[in-house]
């Protein structure tokens, strides 16, 4: 898999849940305006009750209400449902003063337009969580690697990451260890990252940028290898 293609899948996750959010958002207000402008219109007066039924197909239940209008006593299956309401029950109607078949509950605008501008929020809120988590590991690798210490490390191992799997491929997950001056043995691990393991060459050194400050603190750079899995994550954040 390409690092492009990565990049590709992260980006489009992002602009997916966030272009989701900002239409449910933007439905909302349209809603909203277009109940305002019938709520402007619009009679009010009390209807009554007089069946619930259940629609199949949108699983929800529908009050259906009896109400008078213009002279003339109409019935009328409205959209808006609370659990409180109940056959015999008097509820608050507003009906187009033109139209005497259209009649809404009063608190129907309200609720659609919260429930569309809350659920329009929830995505917009992952998907700019999602961007922000990114970005900001992305600034941990550029500042680990401008101002970390360049190991270069052995090739110790490579094992599959059963848990990270896409299009029924797993994950790789490197491993590399590096003999300091004093005789210490420094082991890294690196993210999980999308490639075939025949296409690692074991005989050469892998880059790892360490914080000579916390050395558990350190970035594997599989890029010079194979493309990574785009997500930008360093090996121990």
């Amino acid at each position: 898999m390409k690092k492009a293609d990565d990049n590709s899948f992260y980006f489009m996750f992002i602009f997916i849940f966030s272009a989701v959010g900002i239409l449910l958002i933007a439905i909302s207000i349209a809603v909203s305006l277009s109940y305002t402008s019938f709520k402007n219109d619009a009679i009010p007066c009390d209807g009554r009750i007089i069946d619930i039924v259940y629609d199949r197909s949108s699983e929800r239940f529908h009050p259906v209400v009896e109400y008078w209008s213009q002279g003339q006593i109409h019935t009328k299956e409205i959209g808006y449902f609370s659990s409180s309401m109940e056959v015999g029950q008097t509820i608050a109607l507003l009906v187009d003063e033109s139209d005497p078949m259209d009649a809404k509950a009063v608190d129907e605008g309200s609720f659609v337009t919260a429930v569309l501008a809350a659920i329009g929020a929830s995505f917009l809120i992952i998907g700019a969580s999602f961007a922000f988590s990114l970005m900001a590991k992305r600034r941990k690798i550029l500042r680990i690697k401008s101002s970390g210490m360049l190991l270069l490390a052995d090739i110790t191992g490579i094992a599959e990451d059963l848990d990270n799997r896409r299009n029924g491929q797993c994950a790789l997950v490197i491993s590399c260890s590096y003999e300091g001056s004093d005789g210490r043995i420094y082991l890294f691990h690196s993210r999980p990252s999308w490639c075939h393991s025949y296409d690692i060459d074991l005989k050469r050194k892998m880059p790892v940028y360490v914080n000579p400050d916390d050395p558990a603190e350190y970035y594997v750079d599989v890029a010079m290898f194979f493309s990574s899995d785009g997500s930008g994550n360093p090996g121990a954040f």
